[in-house]
């Protein structure tokens, strides 16, 4: 048998807000960069992120429901 992981804590491994900017300057595909750009700054779950459809936006009321 392999040797077992330690359970992951949520948060430990978190992108914090200093490290945003490098992490966003590290992405040279357009569509990359502004999922990810609205994903730090929204502070959008993952499990959000997934379920995220260009449908969802209304850009003439300025919203992204997320339900």
């Amino acid at each position: 048998m392999g040797k077992m992981r330690e359970k992951y804590k949520s948060g430990e491994l978190a992108l914090l807000p200093e490290g945003v900017p490098k992490f966003l300057a590290g992405i040279s595909d357009y569509r990359d960069l502004v999922f990810f750009t609205l994903a730090t700054y929204a502070g959008i779950r993952r499990d959000d992120i997934v379920r995220l459809e260009a449908s969802n936006f209304h850009p003439d009321e300025g919203k992204l429901p997320l339900s």
